[in-house]
């Protein structure tokens, strides 16, 4: 074959075969699913509503906005049986590849539990942990909000709350100290 054949023969085949996937997508409808929030004020319902929704993988992209909404139809019905739901969702979410086994545990903890596991570094007794200092501090708080929301607003348990910002002051004031001590051993 000559070369202007070669040329024409490859031309021909790209341009049949350009047309053959652009006909074959325009052949499919695109069938749209829409992902809807939970609505009303049933608590027990709403959650029902979020696990059909995120039974479809097209929508577990959405778990954070679904998360913001239970906890805002839950603050409406404060109660220890929140508790029970957001643990269901988070470990039924982990089982259906919707988060990981390790977010559902840190999303449980980071709202329902008077602990602070998932603010802090693995050591925060020395004087690396200065550099960082904001960024834990922020991290501790932020989780303090979600802890209020959680303990106080969706589950109604001040007491749990308490103990939480107590914890909370607590290692805001160990931390504070742990960076003067070592700012004061680096100056003397």
């Amino acid at each position: 074959m000559n070369i202007v054949k070669k040329r024409y023969l490859r031309r021909a085949l790209a341009t049949v075969a350009v047309t053959a996937v652009l006909s074959g997508c325009n052949n499919q409808p695109v069938k749209e699913v829409a992902c809807s929030m939970p609505q009303g004020n049933k608590v027990s319902a709403a959650f029902d509503q979020v696990k059909s929704e995120l039974g479809r993988s097209s929508c577990h992209y959405e778990f954070d906005n679904y998360e913001s909404a239970l906890m805002e139809i839950a603050r409406g019905a404060p109660g220890k049986e929140n508790q029970k739901h957001f643990f269901d969702l988070y470990t039924w979410s982990a089982d259906q590849g919707v988060i990981t086994k390790s977010q559902a545990k840190e999303r449980y903890t980071r709202h329902f539990t008077s602990s602070y596991g998932t603010s802090l570094p693995d050591s925060y007794s020395n004087c690396a942990t200065g550099r960082r200092m904001d960024g834990i501090l922020s991290s501790l708080k932020s989780e303090a909000k979600a802890k209020q929301q959680g303990l106080q607003k969706v589950l109604g348990d001040r007491n749990g709350w308490f103990d939480a910002k107590n914890r909370h002051d607590n290692l805001v004031f160990i931390l504070e100290t742990t960076a003067l001590a070592c700012e004061e051993q680096r100056r003397g």
